[in-house]
């Protein structure tokens, strides 16, 4: 009864929200970007109420708690999820707006056009093989098609270098107090092996949200721009913070996967960035870098505990059990190529024994998003999402290798590095299909380079000049060498 009244309470609070959504779009997702993450996880501390709850998908794994005996339950906190609601009514508001303000609206690009292809993929998917609707479209709406939406949305409401700076300037604060969360969590934790995740469901989102911060804060620590540091805008204190606590956070998560990919990602930077530096400034970059990988390869065994070392580093069993599952994992490929099996099936046809190598059978978990997509959702989903994840990288690096100046270019390094060091624990878990704030902060940010390139982004790379508009004038000028 508690809950109804609330939501009595919050209703007209919910129609000046949607006037502000209609009208001022763009402070409103930025508000919502900068206190997503304490706000949702003061939601997750409540008790959500039941409102539906469906029979356990029936296996002949004969355990009572195996993951798909279990009921699912919907909750009223998961029904009316703030980011869902958020990012819908916006996608709203642009349809509105298109169609009573005769807006001329924006034509979608290649990359929402394949996201787009994959959502409808995705919906048939769930309605026609999901053997649990309830919970599969749960995870197509969060994991997915909002995420997604946040692409579409940041694209038209980040369109001009005020906009970018002003996002850049959230994420980056965003960083800083998760980081001050997640020094607080660890220290109120006496476990060795704890995990941080801080504000968020687990360590991968925590991991996404940081990294998507660090880069935007490293691309102002790289610039050596006058024009850069005035856009800025940002403290010099935050930046550094950002930038050199958030590996420290990102190891206390425990998790190999962003391990590799942040080395990853932070390499990716490294390797495109020195074309964008002086000699001088390279050679002390890299210096630097090679001191630091060999001063923390020597100390490792010294500082971490071998209690770590065993149970996260060295542990061969669970490799050789990874392995075996993605070989029945593709070997279950092969039954439905085209459509997929079902979202969310592929966990109950791992739990019979298919693969054994070396005494160890494959787990009910595959350990790899690429191959979940490809078993439950078809080739034809999958190609849908790697183009639509190929046109976001290619899109940085055009901006990189094209961009007027370097700060343009600056930008397209970041994204690239972003997208490698977000995708690369996918390769190692199920990443890709953990639903809440992983995705949004990734394919906002997308979303906004692609809102404020759309122009340049469209001429093609073999062009020699560029028109950059400043004032009343046009000029012609040829990109930044390197």
């Amino acid at each position: 009864m508690a809950t109804e009244l609330l939501i009595l309470a919050a209703l007209p609070w919910l129609l000046i929200l949607l006037h502000q959504i209609m009208n001022r779009g763009a402070i409103v997702l930025l508000v919502w970007l900068a206190a997503a993450p304490l706000v949702l996880d003061l939601i997750r501390q409540t008790d959500g109420a039941v409102i539906f709850q469906s029979s356990g998908f029936q296996t002949d794994t004969h355990s009572s708690d195996f993951y798909y005996d279990n009921p699912a339950q919907i909750t009223l906190q998961e029904l009316l999820n703030p980011t869902r609601l958020l990012f819908g009514a916006l996608f709203i508001a642009f349809l509105v707006n298109g169609r009573f303000k005769k807006r001329q609206a924006v034509a979608l690009d290649k990359a929402e056009r394949w996201m787009a292809i994959f959502s409808l993929l995705l919906l048939g998917n769930v309605y026609l093989r999901s053997g649990r609707m309830a919970f599969g479209l749960h995870v197509a709406s969060d994991a997915f098609i909002i995420p997604f939406m946040s692409y579409y949305v940041g694209r038209r409401l980040m369109t001009n270098p005020n906009r970018w700076r002003q996002l850049t300037q959230v994420i980056s604060y965003v960083g800083f107090y998760v980081i001050i969360y997640c020094i607080q969590e660890r220290l109120t934790h006496s476990d060795l092996l704890y995990r941080l995740r801080g504000p968020f469901e687990s360590g991968n989102s925590l991991y996404v949200v940081l990294t998507v911060a660090f880069f935007v804060a490293l691309i102002g620590a790289s610039q050596n721009l006058s024009l850069a540091r005035q856009n800025t805008n940002l403290p010099f204190l935050v930046r550094r913070f950002v930038v050199y606590l958030t590996p420290v956070i990102i190891a206390l998560t425990l998790v190999r996967g962003n391990w590799v990919g942040f080395i990853f990602g932070l390499g990716v930077f490294l390797k495109l960035g020195r074309r964008l530096v002086s000699f001088t400034r390279t050679v002390k970059i890299v210096g630097l870098t090679v001191f630091f990988v060999l001063f923390a390869a020597l100390s490792f065994s010294l500082l971490v505990p071998e209690e770590i070392i065993e149970e996260r580093i060295t542990e061969q069993d669970n490799a050789i059990g990874r392995f075996a599952t993605w070989l029945a994992t593709i070997e279950m490929a092969s039954e439905a190529p085209l459509f997929g099996v079902g979202l969310n099936n592929l966990q109950g046809l791992l739990s019979r024994e298919r693969v054994t190598i070396g005494g160890f059978a494959n787990y009910s978990t595959p350990h790899n998003s690429l191959l979940s997509i490809l078993v439950e959702l078809g080739s034809i989903a999958l190609i849908a999402y790697s183009a639509a994840v190929l046109t976001i990288l290619r899109m940085g690096l055009r901006l990189y290798r094209t961009g007027v100046n370097k700060e343009d270019r600056w930008r397209g390094v970041a994204l690239i590095a972003i997208m490698v060091a977000y995708l690369t624990p996918s390769l190692f878990a199920n990443t890709i299909y953990i639903t809440g704030l992983i995705h949004i902060y990734v394919y906002t940010l997308a979303g906004a380079l692609a809102g404020v390139y759309s122009g340049q982004l469209r001429s093609t790379p073999s062009q020699s000049y560029y028109q950059t508009i400043r004032g009343d004038s046009i000029a012609l000028q040829r990109p930044a060498a390197g």
